[in-house]
């Protein structure tokens, strides 16, 4: 049966995909799962084709096009050829709406363009020792300190592929309800966006911006 989803827009970028795929990533799997890393290089390829942070605003690199289907053409050819290691949808999916909807202007200009280049890979810490990855039952926290947090809790698995620079965690923040994930009723739960981000530990001090 022949989908009627992608436009004639979307085939081009899955023929991007698919080269960038087979000619980057195939030849250097076996390797890069030998190592645990994945190379600078193919990072910084896939930002110069358009394949990170699309979804960004223009101002800070992006074409500011928000459309699911080109996550979903990447997943497709990412199967298709057996691609393993490089984590293009831990970058635009997960991570991307952390940067682009909960941070403040200076924050953007700091870490978007980036972000958009390849040259600054991201991380997320959500997960927590008996509360798996349910936001809402995360027990670690961010108290106010100056122009400091004070994180204090533990996380586990943070998701990210090295070496990340830039780890967005989930945690409580005492009287600041806020959205997250762009749920209501998840009232106190945050992105910290700290510089450097602290993923695990008790008593770390985090920047604000």
């Amino acid at each position: 049966m022949r989908r009627t989803i992608f436009t004639d827009e979307h085939e081009q970028f899955r023929q991007l995909v698919r080269t960038f795929l087979e000619k980057e990533c195939v030849p250097h799997t076996a390797e890069w799962l030998e190592a645990g890393v994945v190379s600078r290089e193919a990072w910084r390829k896939a930002g110069e084709l358009g394949l990170l942070g699309w979804m960004v605003p223009e101002e800070y690199g992006g074409l500011g096009i928000r459309d699911f289907r080109y996550s979903v053409v990447i997943a497709e050819e990412i199967a298709a050829t057996g691609t393993q290691g490089i984590a293009l949808a831990l970058h635009n999916d997960v991570v991307a709406p952390y940067l682009t909807d909960l941070t403040n202007q200076e924050q953007k200009k700091r870490w978007l363009p980036g972000f958009v280049t390849g040259e600054r890979l991201v991380a997320i810490a959500m997960s927590e020792p008996g509360a798996g990855s349910d936001l809402k039952q995360v027990k670690a926290t961010a108290r106010r300190d100056g122009d400091h947090y004070i994180l204090n809790g533990t996380k586990t698995h943070p998701v990210r592929p090295r070496p990340a620079r830039l780890r967005p965690a989930h945690r409580r923040v005492p009287g600041e309800p806020v959205r997250a994930g762009g749920d209501e009723d998840q009232a106190g739960c945050r992105a910290r966006l700290p510089r450097p981000v602290c993923a695990g530990g008790r008593g770390r001090r985090a920047h604000r911006g």
